[in-house]
């Protein structure tokens, strides 16, 4: 999962030294030790987008068309130009559902080390316009094991836009259950996935609400970008700015560093393990 580290801020002095003193002491004070709610947090939504970036890279290369079949042959047909090794994924048919078996594969949007069993069910479909509902229990990717509850569409416009409810699950850091529930969009803009949206996250029976934009997966196993907010209601960046109780955490160029920043004006730095 993920570890957490705080920074020192080194200052210069050129005051006298009782200012010196007193300005290294408000630095010291507003950096933060290890925060497990900036862990809980990156954990959380990490795990929700790896879900969403496994979906869409199963459904990305097929035809969205009103013959449910058609689109089957193009998922299965695809699957080898989608994830390596070449063969590391089977399927098989039960009922209206595609059933995938994956092991340890790597596939786009930094997706790597995938193993377990997903379902796939296409519903009603018309042109341009699939519903979707994709499912799995205690599924390895990128190191995390991940239960999905995925349900909602996929729709073809200038982009390809995946608007969806999430009811999946993980872990924290300590082992603890998380679920997550909320809705969301996911678009496709070139060989990024973007996903916006607001979810709330159970961890035991503590509530947290996690808002989040531009958030961007890309081929880097760690989010290219993007902000959350994670706070007891949905609140925005400014609100954390302003004082409000909360963390507002931003995701830059793919590393694998997340930097906070709370209510207090405390910051810090959490470490974010994004492959295995």
């Amino acid at each position: 999962m993920v570890r957490s580290r705080s920074f020192v801020v080194l200052a210069l002095c050129l005051a006298p030294l009782l200012a010196c003193e007193e300005t290294l002491d408000a630095a010291v004070d507003a950096v933060s030790a290890d925060n497990p709610e900036a862990e809980r947090a990156v954990d959380a939504m990490h795990q929700g987008s790896l879900e969403t970036a496994l979906l869409a890279a199963i459904m990305d290369p097929v035809a969205l068309g009103p013959n449910i079949e058609a689109m089957w042959v193009e998922a299965e047909a695809a699957l080898d130009d989608t994830f390596s090794p070449p063969g590391c994924v089977g399927t098989t048919f039960v009922g209206e559902s595609l059933i995938f078996g994956f092991n340890n594969c790597a596939g786009p949007y930094g997706l790597s080390a995938i193993t377990g069993v997903a379902k796939l069910t296409f519903l009603d479909s018309t042109a341009g316009v699939v519903g979707v509902r994709f499912s799995a229990a205690g599924l390895q990717v990128n190191g995390a094991t991940i239960g999905i509850g995925l349900e909602g569409s996929a729709t073809v416009g200038s982009t390809r836009t995946y608007t969806l409810t999430t009811g999946g699950a993980g872990a924290t850091r300590e082992g603890t259950p998380v679920t997550r529930a909320g809705n969301f969009t996911a678009n496709v803009e070139g060989e990024c996935l973007v996903m916006q949206g607001v979810w709330t996250l159970t961890i035991q029976t503590a509530a947290k609400v996690a808002s989040f934009r531009d958030f961007k997966r890309c081929s880097n196993a760690c989010p290219d970008s993007g902000s959350l907010v994670w706070a007891g209601a949905e609140l925005t960046a400014d609100d954390i700015a302003g004082g409000a109780e909360g963390l507002a955490l931003t995701f830059v160029d793919g590393r694998d560093s997340v930097t906070w920043v709370d209510g207090d004006a405390k910051a810090g730095i959490t470490q974010l393990e994004c492959a295995p």
